[in-house]
């Protein structure tokens, strides 16, 4: 059975309770979610990269935390926006991926034995990206991851 591929000018149909569309696709034809989470994860995970690397250098961290901070912070936005942008529900596919952030953030945290402005900078950003896409409900996916 052959069915139609999706035109990149159609716009991409997202549910919403009144069924309507919210945003055509970019240029590139990734949901704009996509765009937009690649943008914020990438600049915020290099900004946590550079923190998390200052306080390694600070407390004289093994060397083994650096190739785990570049995969970390460097190449995991990536990976997740290549799964996201491959995805055949790409705004699921990024919810999933911010309470991914949210493990990850936890783990660091736990990691580094919770210092306090680290964990609050994780424990925040953890609670806000899932918030921005699925609104007060997503509070308790956020605690829990």
């Amino acid at each position: 059975m052959n069915l139609p591929s999706p035109s990149l000018s159609q716009p991409l149909r997202t549910p919403t309770s009144s069924g309507a569309t919210l945003r055509p696709p970019s240029a590139s034809g990734d949901h704009w979610a996509v765009q937009m989470n690649r943008r914020n994860r990438t600049t915020s995970m290099v900004v946590c990269f550079v923190t998390l690397g200052l306080h390694v250098v600070e407390r004289g961290t093994p060397w083994f935390v650096w190739p785990l901070l570049v995969l970390q912070f460097l190449v995991y936005p990536q990976l997740l926006f290549v799964r996201a942008r491959r995805s055949s529900t790409p705004l699921q596919a990024e919810i999933e991926n911010t309470l991914a952030d949210s493990v990850v953030f936890g783990a660091w945290s736990a990691g580094f034995g919770f210092p306090l402005w680290i964990a609050f900078a994780f424990f925040v950003g953890s609670l806000l990206n899932p918030i921005a896409f699925r609104g007060p409900r997503a509070l308790g996916h956020g605690l829990f991851a």
